[in-house]
């Protein structure tokens, strides 16, 4: 299981909405992580080549956490994306996915 966590953070099955050029931590977990490696995509639709793609090393409490920067999300386009967490270990692969959407930012003056 995992989460995405912003301002305006995802209940249930509500997708998480950030501005473009806002961070965007995220958790992602296992019962028994041992063993296994995290991969995070960020992609459009399914089949797309990631925009990023990066490895996540396990926390002090066995979680994969991290968050998009803000250099990279303000990359993104505006729209809907997915963050994939692609577990493995030796001999298995995990996939676990959560949408989020990436607006306009808006000027604060």
């Amino acid at each position: 299981m995992g989460y995405l966590n912003s301002r305006l953070p995802a209940v249930g099955n509500s997708i998480a909405i950030i501005e473009a050029g806002q961070s965007l931590p995220f958790v992602f977990s296992r019962d028994d992580p041992t063993g296994w490696t995290c991969t995070i995509k960020v992609l459009k639709n399914v089949g797309d080549t990631p925009s990023i793609e990066r490895t996540i090393t396990l926390d002090s409490n066995s979680l994969w956490s991290g968050h998009l920067t803000t250099t990279e999300t303000a990359a993104l386009a505006i729209g809907l994306w997915r963050i994939q967490a692609v577990l493995t270990n030796s001999t298995e692969a995990e996939l676990q996915t959560h949408r989020f959407q990436v607006n306009e930012a808006w000027d604060t003056v």
